[in-house]
């Protein structure tokens, strides 16, 4: 699985979760799925810098940060 796979895996897992409309009626739950799933690859960055900064997996999830900010 790629960063971008990923990436795209968990915001898609928070949609379901987070269904919103704004005021106007648009659906924001792109938006707020994004924030989950940037919070949840923030806890496991936290956790991969304290016990193995230089490893791929640090690595994969800093690139899967950056592909859920382009999504």
């Amino acid at each position: 699985m790629t960063p971008k796979e990923k990436a795209e895996e968990l915001v898609n897992t928070f949609k379901n979760y987070v269904a919103e409309k704004d005021f106007f009626g648009d659906n924001i739950e792109l938006n707020n799925a994004k924030q989950c799933a940037l919070i949840a690859v923030d806890e496991i960055i936290q956790l991969l810098e304290r016990t193995s900064p230089n490893s791929y997996s640090h690595n994969f999830y800093k690139q899967t940060r950056n592909e859920i900010e382009n999504i």
